[in-house]
């Protein structure tokens, strides 16, 4: 049995960090394959080439791949793969994993996408229930390949997913949390045992600033900017997107803050180690950040801009890495920016620890990866499975 990561990209987000990790860490697993693009994510850096085909390879993807293999695949990723695997007349299995709260329900329905209340949430899950031969399909295709070939990365996607379908999924077996290469991080990290400047405490933001990440970016903004803090706090954003241009021209002279923009994942993480005391991120980003033992307040994502409470990354619960604050389900019992700066400044060295353990625990390469390939190996999902929504 052959496996075949299947993420032709040149994006550079959290899916394409996520699946090049896999890759390198199973680099010595003569059986593992990745699906790219020319000059994409993985392609373009890694120096296991001989391994990495090209989506566009027909020929090569016909030899290469039988029906015994497995692909694994992001859900935003299965219309392309069945697509193109169909005109290939390929029909491996195929293991799909859900990296976004949303992917795996209102994503098919297109008018119901853009929700912005609470409101909005109820409103979308009357809307989909009103096609209900797709509602039904998506629904009873969810439900039968759940835990088996179909995994979801924290529970915030689960919760989600139920709520929109209906659906009761078990979250013990269908959980696939998004994993941290621990070794990475050795290179970089550094005992957090220090004093931080109270005068000038070194704030970054880590990750893109666009789409539902911009508006929570933008909100913390406006807090430091109104807080009695705002002279006593540096701030970093590290990152681009389509939202940086807007947050400069808000937020440049009011505020003691630099733009780095895009950069590259070792360079952004030995700039934390070195510069940064505290770090506001969601997703993949919120890890690296962790596991250099830089405390980290994990931001919850969301389609409009409103204040938020604060949560350490280390107090979230199944395997988090954000929560839409747009949804009913959502609890906003954090702290207030104050507090948590406070708290940061008494307690450095142990919500430094603490951020780092919490990685080490629930996100470890080696236990997901594990799960991973096992997984791959029950997979019942195959490419003619997959139902057009």
């Amino acid at each position: 049995m052959k496996i075949f990561i299947y993420h032709p990209s040149l994006f550079f987000g959290g899916a394409s960090v996520l699946f090049y990790r896999i890759f390198f860490f199973g680099k010595n697993l003569t059986n593992l394959y990745f699906i790219d693009c020319d000059g994409g994510f993985a392609h373009s850096r890694s120096p296991l080439e001989s391994r990495i085909l090209m989506c566009d390879d027909h020929e090569r993807l016909k030899n290469e791949i039988s029906d015994d293999d497995v692909i694994i695949c992001v859900s935003s990723s299965i219309r392309k793969l069945k697509s193109e695997f169909e005109i290939l007349d390929l029909n491996p299995r195929v293991l799909i994993w859900v990296v976004h709260p949303y992917e795996a329900s209102i994503r098919y329905f297109k008018n119901a996408r853009k929700i912005t209340t609470t409101l909005g949430c109820v409103c979308g899950k009357y809307f989909i229930n009103l096609f209900y031969s797709k509602y039904k399909k998506t629904r009873d295709f969810i439900s039968r390949y759940e835990g088996d070939s179909i995994f979801f990365m924290d529970s915030a996607a689960v919760r989600s997913t139920n709520y929109f379908l209906d659906l009761n999924i078990n979250e013990e077996r269908s959980l696939l949390p998004i994993p941290y290469y621990e070794s990475e991080a050795l290179d970089f990290y550094k005992p957090r045992v220090k004093k931080v400047n109270i005068s000038n405490l070194k704030i970054a933001y880590f990750g893109r600033v666009e789409e539902f990440k911009f508006p929570p970016v933008a909100a913390l903004l406006t807090s430091i900017a109104n807080s009695e803090i705002c002279s006593r706090v540096s701030i970093t954003i590290i990152g681009d997107g389509k939202g940086l241009d807007a947050l400069k021209k808000r937020f440049e002279g009011k505020l003691d803050i630099q733009f780095l923009g895009r950069v590259e994942n070792e360079n952004a993480k030995r700039f934390m180690t070195e510069n940064i005391d505290l770090v506001f991120a969601m997703g993949t980003a919120a890890l690296d950040s962790s596991t250099l033992g830089i405390p980290t307040i994990l931001l919850n994502p969301s389609n409009k801009e409103s204040k938020q409470k604060f949560k350490w990354l280390y107090t979230t619960h199944g395997k988090n890495l954000g929560e839409y604050t747009d949804s009913p389900w959502f609890v906003d019992d954090g702290l207030s920016l104050e507090q948590v700066i406070s708290d940061c400044i008494e307690k450095y060295d142990f919500h430094a620890e603490k951020s780092r353990e919490y990685v080490e625990n629930n996100h470890g390469m080696n236990v997901v990866f594990n799960q991973l390939m096992t997984s791959c190996q029950h997979a019942k999902l195959r490419i003619n499975n997959i139902i057009k929504v």
